[in-house]
């Protein structure tokens, strides 16, 4: 059966991440013309959908608009995120402890015919679309940030066996501190949410 089918048709590139809840799955996908990436008047949008297995087809109207973010949004069966004039989700995306993390690019407005653009990364709340990390750390949580020029790659989460987990995003450019004039092209290294702990007992057994 088909699970979506939304108001515009928009093109998908790249296959969407899903997690298993209990009772029902949430699928994410974003839309982007890969083929036209430097379409100044795009109009795209990142979703969010609850599948309960039920021979019925979503479409918008059934997902709660969280483009302004909404405190008090309970969840229905989703949520969609307008994307800015000529941003387009351009990579796959990834879920990891409750946060789904994609990327943007938006291109050059004022002239798209010349090289160039931006790359941004979302990072929301699987459930709500709230924003979940404060990336520039002035103690409010954001729920972007930017990561320098050119289309970004998807986000990689390295998970080592000492230390935290990592996110990697390959970009055209980087974008420099105050202090440097570094703008080379590079991966980026970004610090997910994570657990407190990362590991849980999931049984135990008492020895007399």
């Amino acid at each position: 059966y088909r699970l979506f089918a939304a108001a515009s048709a928009k093109k998908i590139f790249y296959p969407p991440s899903v997690t298993l809840e209990r009772g029902f799955d949430m699928v994410f996908w974003g839309t982007g013309d890969r083929t036209d990436a430097c379409n100044p008047v795009s109009s795209d949008k990142i979703y969010v959908v609850k599948d309960q297995h039920l021979l019925t087809t979503l479409n918008d109207a059934d997902l709660e608009d969280v483009t302004v973010p909404v405190p008090d949004m309970t969840m229905d069966q989703g949520f969609y995120l307008n994307l800015a004039n000529g941003e387009k989700v351009l990579a796959e995306g990834v879920v990891f402890y409750k946060t789904y993390y994609v990327t943007t690019f938006i291109p050059n407005i004022t002239d798209p015919c010349v090289p160039g653009g931006t790359g941004t990364m979302y990072a929301l709340d699987y459930l709500t679309g709230k924003a979940k990390i404060d990336f520039d750390e002035d103690g409010t949580l954001d729920r972007t940030v930017s990561l320098g020029g050119g289309i970004p790659s998807k986000p990689v989460m390295i998970i080592p066996p000492h230390g935290s987990p990592k996110i990697l995003i390959t970009i055209g450019t980087t974008n420099p501190d105050i202090n440097s004039e570094e703008t080379n092209a590079g991966i980026l290294v970004l610090s997910p949410l994570v657990p407190s702990r990362n590991y849980f007992h999931l049984w135990w057994r008492i020895i007399r």
